[in-house]
């Protein structure tokens, strides 16, 4: 068999739907994701995949940090103080170590 490509279409290769289920369940297990084998049968080609991933994780870092920004609003002036004073007195103590 030649070279296999990340361009290479999975059912070009030999791939068939059993394995489609099984390729989505260690994909799913390996990077944390919500891919359906629905999404993998419309694109079964490695780099489209990898792109819905990486859409898919940045997508979630950025409602993580939009809660967390949402979270630190909330905050008062003295839980935000304790905060960052806590934060210091730990980065110090990492130091010293």
């Amino acid at each position: 068999m030649d070279q296999i490509s990340v361009e290479d279409n999975f059912f070009e290769l030999g791939g068939h739907s059993i394995m489609a289920t099984q390729a989505v369940n260690r994909i799913r297990a390996k990077c944390s994701s919500a891919l359906t084998l629905r999404k993998f049968l419309e694109s079964p080609v490695i780099a489209d995949i990898a792109r819905h991933i990486e859409a898919e994780q940045r997508a979630a870092e950025e409602t993580k940090m939009l809660q967390l920004l949402e979270s630190v609003k909330q905050l008062t002036a003295d839980e935000a103080g304790a905060l960052i004073k806590g934060h210091k007195e730990a980065q110090k103590s990492q130091v010293t170590q």
